[in-house]
């Protein structure tokens, strides 16, 4: 027994500490982003924008971040109806709210997540297939993003005048398109010769579920027209945001910018997407001729969309604890 308990304990320290390394580097990364933005740009006029903000513009931003939410549950909710028996919209409404709150409160971009698989395994979706459902709707809506991103590259290269910033998007299209491709093939006659590697065996699963919601057509279909929805509210909170701020930025100059920022911010190396978004905004918004203290201001205000209202997400985590609190003791 004793012997069990300190392999156990030898290998969770190790776990531990490359917990915290990961961590470290993502704080590192943020604030090194953000200091960065800082030195170049004038912060000042920024912090101006921001406080002279128009209420009006900023309360519709959130009204379109409340559909963008709504038709986030719809896409998640038809994922779940593919591959498992499924859950209630209610309860996909409630568990979203949740991911929502801790994916932006918490330093990981996917503890929000951990926490959806976990209450959707309370819910009685058994925890392999409840974690790939999870998965899958992160995966469809970088899908979307990365065949929208395809279409536009033309125009959007054509207005970028570094080539750095051209390299990178052309990586991050070519990477997206492979994992992509990369996870509907995996389910093979080859892979499955070694699926007794628990690795090997959890991407067979997850190949197979993402096959599985490919095979029904009309939930297919409707999980990328609410996936695209959802970016096309994006687009447009940051619409409002830029009026709010005084500036006049066509939608499609915003959607050119957005849609790569996007998809940048989905790679977790900084705390919540901060510093990574705005850098790649200033960039982005500047070769398409926003100043670039207008393009941070906006951004950050993005940013406070996101994490407002935070407290309503956070009482549905509460009262979602309480009610599976009572359950147990009745």
């Amino acid at each position: 027994m004793g012997d069990a308990r300190f392999a156990r304990t030898t290998v969770f320290i190790p776990e531990m500490k490359r917990d915290h390394i990961f961590l470290l580097a993502k704080i590192g990364v943020t604030v090194a982003l953000i200091y960065l933005l800082i030195d170049n740009i004038d912060a000042r006029a920024v912090t101006q924008r921001i406080a002279q903000v128009s209420l009006a513009w900023f309360a519709a931003a959130l009204v379109l971040f409340a559909a963008l939410v709504a038709f986030g549950v719809a896409r998640w909710w038809l994922i779940l109806q593919a591959a498992t028996h499924g859950l209630s919209v209610n309860v996909c409404a409630r568990l979203t709210l949740i991911g929502l709150f801790f994916n932006q409160s918490l330093p990981s971009s996917f503890g929000g997540d951990t926490l959806r698989v976990f209450y959707t395994w309370r819910e009685g979706i058994e925890p392999g297939r409840a974690f790939n459902t999870v998965i899958l709707d992160r995966v469809a809506g970088l899908v979307v993003l990365i065949v929208i991103a395809t279409a536009i590259q033309p125009f959007l290269e054509a207005r970028l005048d570094e080539p750095l910033a051209v390299a990178g998007l052309r990586l991050l299209i070519v990477a997206g398109w492979v994992g992509a491709i990369g996870l509907f093939v995996f389910d093979n006659a080859l892979t499955r010769h070694i699926e007794r590697y628990k690795v090997v065996a959890f991407a067979l699963e997850l190949s197979r579920d993402a096959r599985r919601v490919a095979r029904q057509p009309l939930t297919a279909l409707g999980v990328v027209t609410a996936a695209a929805c959802v970016h096309i509210l994006n687009v447009a909170i940051l619409w409002c945001l830029d009026r709010a701020l005084g500036g006049t930025a066509p939608y499609a100059v915003l959607f050119l910018a957005m849609i790569p920022t996007q998809i940048v911010i989905s790679i977790p190396i900084s705390i919540a997407g901060w510093g990574l978004r705005e850098q790649s905004m200033v960039i982005l918004l500047g070769s398409l001729g926003v100043a670039a203290e207008q393009a941070a201001s906006v951004s950050i205000l993005f940013g406070i969309v996101l994490h407002h209202p935070p407290h309503p997400r956070g009482l549905v985590w509460l009262a979602t604890r309480r009610r599976q609190g009572t359950g147990k003791g009745s």
